[in-house]
């Protein structure tokens, strides 16, 4: 069990065409694994949070953390009504 999660960005050598069989494959389930035990495979594990927003209010729900985290690491940001401003920014009343 891990708390990570794959991401799906793969860069490969052209050298994986042989391991893949003429048919359908699951690279995740199949190849990984072989090139895991081979210590062929590497990972590059990026900081910072990950959601799936895959439906549309995952996706509303993700940006307001995603808001929430930047507020909390920039003094010069305030909020309000799901957006966020720069202290020093000039806002238009018509606005």
């Amino acid at each position: 069990m891990s708390n990570k999660i794959n991401a799906g960005l793969y860069l490969f050598n052209m050298d994986i065409i042989e391991r893949i069989e003429n048919r359908p494959t699951s690279i995740e389930r199949e190849i990984f694994p072989a090139m895991a035990a081979e210590q062929q495979l590497y990972q590059l594990e990026l900081p910072g949070y990950w959601m799936d927003i895959g439906q549309p209010a995952d996706y509303v729900k993700g940006q307001g953390m995603y808001i929430k985290s930047l507020i909390e690491k920039n003094s010069n940001i305030v909020s309000g009504n799901s957006v966020i401003v720069h202290a020093t920014a000039e806002i238009d009343p018509t606005a």
